[in-house]
């Protein structure tokens, strides 16, 4: 449109008592008139976008199961290296919860509760139980997920199925306050734990169900072997997600100046003022069971210097190996596949190699299905037992 007609239409539209709307409103009309939304006839195949006002939330007071460390609705985090007791932390704090007994060290209060867990590596007979019973836990107020029974048999838990069946069970308890999850990695099923998208999608649904019961969950976790001068956030095994969503997360370290000395680090906290962490021994009763010794005094080093190492120590194949323990915890999978996200991770064919050979990976083949590629399962899982096991001249697996 030249400036002459643009002039003209300006008159005309005065003349005929409009007015002369900005190149801004003129865009704006042309945007409406742009956009058409199609409502399918009765609402039949619809997808729709459902919104609320914030003026029509209530407000809600945040609630905490251990003031400033761990609030309830929400999904919180614990990681740390095997054997540094960050599963005898978690069972603490079952205990604690069990009896509504104020909290080690700062002796906040504590309300009192049931607790639903679910163990991945520590047998329920010979470790679970003797621990809490030495830490003077309620044991009627504590249940353990076994399996999973539906149509087909019995099969392990899996987050990305059973997330609902969880809160269900959470629920029925009536006053489950606690929901521990160790290690996380053990119940991802499918989900690739690496996977920004695969694990903030299925933990979107644990944080939602979470909410709707107000109970506290808590994934534990292992850290990776991570490099000098890494943020600590970045610790966590697999997917920046896990911690993302967490709205607490915590580390469990040894003290750089005393092996002996464990540290439980705040590695970020959403919903409370960054505080000191806590320092602990593993000590044992007279029955040889283990339990944890808080000291009095606060501790002030950082996660991110507890968790500082030196370059020289990385290797990639430390990396590769959290990778495939962790991508196998689930069950089996196809060694075809492995390669192929190990190839998008950067790991070589060889380093992987190497990881399966330090971790005693086995490959087999499933009954009946000997034309088929060859899968990885960790060492005691069943599924191999009555498959076709690799042997030593197998190239390719």
């Amino acid at each position: 449109m030249s400036a002459e007609q643009t002039k003209e239409g300006a008159v005309n539209m005065v003349a005929s008592g409009g007015a002369i709307k900005s190149s801004k409103e003129q865009k704006g009309e042309a945007f409406d008139a742009a956009v058409v939304l199609v409502s399918p006839a009765d609402g039949a195949g619809a997808t729709t976008l459902k919104t609320v006002g914030v003026s029509d939330v209530q407000v809600k007071p945040l609630r905490w199961l251990w003031p400033d460390r761990f609030a309830t609705g929400k999904i919180n985090m614990v990681s740390g290296d095997p054997g540094l007791g960050k599963s005898l932390l978690t069972l603490m704090m079952a205990a604690h919860v069990t009896w509504g007994t104020p909290w080690p060290v700062d002796g906040t209060p504590c309300q009192q509760g049931s607790v639903l867990m679910l163990c991945g590596e520590d047998d329920i007979g010979d470790t679970i139980r003797p621990r809490l019973e030495a830490i003077g836990a309620d044991l009627d107020r504590v249940e353990v997920v076994q399996m999973v029974a539906d149509t087909k048999g019995r099969r392990g838990f899996d987050l990305e199925r059973d997330t609902e069946r969880l809160m269900q069970k959470a629920d029925s308890m009536g006053d489950c306050l606690l929901i521990i999850i160790d290690p996380v990695s053990a119940h991802l099923g499918r989900v690739d734990s690496h996977s920004n998208a695969e694990v903030r999608g299925l933990l979107a649904g644990l944080a939602e169900a979470a909410s709707r019961l107000g109970c506290a969950v808590v994934l534990v976790s292992h850290l990776n072997k991570g490099t000098s001068g890494t943020n600590a956030v970045y610790r966590t095994s697999g997917s920046l997600a896990f911690v993302a969503a967490a709205r607490s997360a915590y580390v469990v370290a040894k003290d750089p100046a005393n092996q002996e000395r464990r540290l439980f680090l705040p590695q970020k906290n959403n919903l409370a003022k960054g505080g000191n962490g806590l320092a602990y021994r593993v000590a044992s009763d007279s029955d040889g069971q283990p339990r944890l010794e808080f000291e009095a005094a606060p501790v002030t080093i950082t996660a991110d210097e507890a968790l500082s190492v030196p370059q020289s120590e990385r290797r990639p194949r430390d990396e590769a190996k959290d990778w495939l323990q962790e991508r196998l915890a689930g069950g089996p999978v196809r060694a075809a596949d492995i390669f192929a996200k190990a190839e998008e991770l950067g790991f070589a064919e060889k380093t992987v190699r190497r990881a399966k050979q330090q971790l005693g990976v086995e490959a087999f083949k499933e009954p009946g299905a000997m034309e088929g590629g060859w899968l990885w399962k960790l060492p005691g899982d069943d599924p191999a037992e009555d498959g076709q096991r690799e042997t030593k001249v197998t190239k390719f697996a």
